[in-house]
């Protein structure tokens, strides 16, 4: 399995009001087999409101999700 995704998020700051930021998200999500699938994500801002401190430049995570039950 291999699927490529992408998301969007509206982000607002905990420590500001005022901070507020677009994000696209494009995902790769790929099954080696078995129970478990594999994904990468880049986080990359498209427009962003508040200070320069509070502002990501883009973030990077992936991880592993193991699935229960029977595969069909």
């Amino acid at each position: 399995m291999f699927s490529v995704q992408l998301g969007y998020s509206h982000e607002r700051s905990f420590s500001s009001s005022v901070a507020t930021a677009d994000v696209l998200h494009p995902t790769v999500v790929f099954g080696p087999g078995g129970h478990v699938l594999g994904f990468a994500v880049l986080s990359i801002p498209v427009s962003h409101r508040g200070t320069i401190g509070e502002q990501d430049q883009w973030r990077v995570g992936a991880g592993a999700v193991f699935l229960f039950g029977t595969a069909r």
